[in-house]
């Protein structure tokens, strides 16, 4: 587990951007808890502009060039990470704003149209990822890597549709932390 923060600050010559990356421990893809983790990471850093810590850490606050979070979900559990393209000047704020926004996704949670806004993007995704030999080669191996079942496609939609708001701020505050993290930062040496 992880205690307290843990960071690392790497000097890189020759960069002129620095990045960041928050992480705590996230979870396998197995695990029941995946699809409100995966729709709640839509809504906290992916959708559009890279969701609420893009339109706040990038957006608003102008701290970022990019701004996003991941979740890494294979047969072993990854980071659920939130990354961020920084002015190396900018790195104490760019770290505060992300741990903030974090913070106050676990606390409030999806509003009702952020909620759908994810539900309909990631059920629309799935059928548009099925439209190239790629896509439905990579969504069946996939299905049988994960044991989803061969009527993973048709069960999709209604898995995405049934995650609830409450079901996102228990995820997120079961896996997300504002006390207990990694911070890692990568770029130019800051005076």
């Amino acid at each position: 587990p992880l205690t307290g923060v843990q960071r690392r600050d790497l000097t890189l010559s020759g960069k002129v951007q620095s990045d960041l990356i928050y992480a705590v421990h996230g979870l396998n893809r197995m695990n029941p808890d995946f699809y409100a983790a995966n729709v709640g990471n839509m809504i906290l850093g992916r959708i559009g502009l890279g969701g609420r810590l893009g339109d706040n850490v990038r957006e608003r606050q102008g701290l970022a060039y990019s701004c996003g979070s991941s979740v890494d979900a294979d047969l072993g559990a990854g980071p659920w990470a939130a990354l961020a393209g920084v002015n190396p000047a900018n790195i104490e704020r760019a770290i505060a704003a992300i741990v903030h926004e974090i913070g106050e996704f676990c606390e409030r949670g999806p509003s009702a149209e952020e909620l759908s806004d994810a539900r309909d993007y990631m059920t629309g995704s799935l059928a548009l990822g099925l439209e190239t030999s790629d896509g439905i080669a990579g969504t069946l191996l996939g299905i049988e890597r994960y044991g989803l079942g061969f009527d993973y496609i048709s069960r999709y939609p209604d898995l995405i549709r049934g995650i609830s708001a409450d079901q996102i701020v228990e995820v997120a505050r079961k896996y997300l932390s504002t006390e207990n993290y990694v911070v890692v930062t990568a770029g130019p040496a800051v005076a």
